[in-house]
C-alpha cells in the first residue's frame, strides 16, 4: 500500500454523544459497554442519543494529493483546499440486555435519528456552503462475562 503525505495538512476533530436512558432503575447501559455496574436481570429501556461533531481541514497545496490530480485530471483551480462539517443529530431508539447463566449478558441497541449536516468549504477561486438532514441508523451490541464476586473490582453496582 502506497502512503500518501500531505504535510501541510491540519485536522481538527471534536465531538460527543450522549444517552438518556428513561428506565434507569432497572436498566443500566454502563453495565453492558463502561462494565462498572452490573445487570442481574434481563431488561430493556426506551433512549434518545443526541450528538454533534465538528471537523475541520486544511491545506494550501489542497486536500487531494497531487497525484491523485494528476492521475484522475482534475483542475487545479477546483482542488478543495479546506472545509468545516458540523453535524447534529437526535436519535430516539431503544436497549435490551440479556442476561443468562447468571453471569453472561448481550446487549443491543439500536437507533434511528436524523442529523443536519452543514458543510462548507473552498477551492483556490471558489466557496461553497450547502445545509442537509441526513437520516441515520445506529446499531451498538456488545456481549460479556461477569465473574461470580463482581466486576473486576469495580463499585458493583447491581440493576434488578
Amino acid at each position: 500500500m502506497k502512503v500518501l503525505h500531505l504535510p501541510d495538512m491540519n485536522l481538527f476533530s471534536i465531538g460527543a454523544y450522549g444517552y438518556w436512558v428513561y428506565n434507569s432503575r432497572k436498566f443500566s447501559l454502563r453495565a453492558a459497554f463502561i462494565q462498572n455496574e452490573k445487570q442481574v436481570k434481563s431488561a430493556g429501556s426506551f433512549m434518545i442519543r443526541p450528538g454533534f461533531s465538528f471537523f475541520e481541514v486544511t491545506s494550501d497545496t489542497g486536500i487531494i494529493p497531487g497525484t491523485i490530480v494528476t492521475t484522475y485530471k482534475l483542475a487545479k483551480n477546483e482542488v478543495v483546499k479546506g472545509g468545516r462539517f458540523f453535524s447534529f443529530s437526535l436519535a430516539p431508539g431503544y436497549t435490551y440486555t440479556l442476561v443468562f447463566l447468571r453471569n453472561v449478558y448481550i446487549n443491543a441497541a439500536v437507533f434511528p435519528g436524523v442529523s443536519m449536516i452543514t458543510y462548507s468549504y473552498h477551492t483556490r477561486d471558489n466557496k461553497y456552503y450547502h445545509e442537509d438532514f441526513v437520516f441515520q441508523v445506529g446499531i451498538r451490541i456488545a456481549a460479556g462475562f461477569n465473574t461470580r464476586s463482581g466486576i473486576w473490582g469495580c463499585n458493583n453496582h447491581r440493576f434488578q
